[in-house]
């Protein structure tokens, strides 16, 4: 934090790697069940969240159908992205946040499944182009993990990049799906220096639904799981008596066994008494 505080503290703003609008191609539909509620990593100074919040909320006459939660482990660009969003379209945001939170562990600041869609552009990208160490695989694949964390069955990771390849994305996380799509051909990067051609990608990433979860599962157990069994009723159908009050009244396993086959005889012999009498 301190490291981008200085960062923040030095440098006037700008955008990096593309133009937050060329993005906006990538973004799933809107939810019509209800608010799509995104998080967007490492926001630095980006207007990518505002933007982003701008695009779903076209209507403002309307309850806003998104809403974004822009996050840094710097306080310096929250502060000055909160500042700059004040002014940015001179309109009401009132689901567009700023919080302080570390990417790689988000379950310290948000619970999990709690997010639709998450965006990063350039988070990443910090551990991959800043100071490789022996630490840079550790840090991308506990950033990823802490993703899928905070994602729920479905979501969506959407991450911008001028990686063609990132080996960690696939490596730490089991998604349903992982595209790449070429965002811009050529050119500088936005907010670069170098004025040689780059290529810039989309990565969009889809963790799994609770149903094909579930299928996993039983694929690597070789089979379905059992459904737990429903606790047996406290009182018999077939007689009235109370396991409360029979010998069967101790929650052991045992007495629980002895207690459904005492129903089930009971059931079993009022069945057939009912039977008996409707034949004479």
């Amino acid at each position: 934090a301190t490291y981008w505080n200085a960062v923040y503290d030095d440098t006037a703003h700008k955008e990096w790697i593309v133009d937050p609008a060329d993005v906006m191609r990538f973004l799933p539909p809107r939810d019509e069940r209800g608010v799509l509620n995104i998080l967007e990593i490492g926001c630095g100074d980006s207007l990518l969240g505002v933007q982003v919040y701008d695009w779903y909320n076209k209507n403002q006459a309307e309850e806003p159908v998104a809403s974004v939660t822009c996050t840094d482990v710097s306080q310096v660009a929250i502060d000055r992205l909160a500042a700059l969003q004040a002014v940015e379209g001179s309109r009401q945001r009132p689901l567009l946040t700023y919080q302080l939170a570390d990417a790689t562990d988000l379950r310290a600041s948000f619970m999990t499944g709690q997010f639709d869609l998450v965006l990063d552009k350039g988070c990443a990208d910090t551990f991959q182009f800043r100071g490789k160490t022996s630490e840079t695989p550790r840090l991308l694949s506990r950033l990823f993990k802490s993703v899928e964390c905070v994602l729920k069955p479905g979501g969506k990771l959407i991450v911008i990049t001028p990686k063609r390849r990132i080996k960690a994305l696939k490596e730490t996380v089991e998604w349903h799906s992982v595209e790449r799509h070429a965002l811009a051909a050529s050119g500088a990067l936005v907010g670069s220096d170098d004025a040689s051609a780059h290529s810039v990608w989309a990565w969009l990433c889809t963790t799994k639904s609770a149903e094909s979860a579930e299928v996993a599962a039983d694929e690597a157990t070789g089979g379905p799981r059992e459904k737990p069994m429903e606790p047996p009723p406290a009182i018999c159908p077939g007689c009235g008596l109370e396991r409360a009050r029979s010998k069967w009244k101790s929650p052991a396993s045992s007495s629980t066994v002895s207690w459904r086959r005492h129903i089930s005889y009971c059931c079993r012999q009022s069945s057939e008494t009912k039977g008996h009498e409707m034949q004479s």
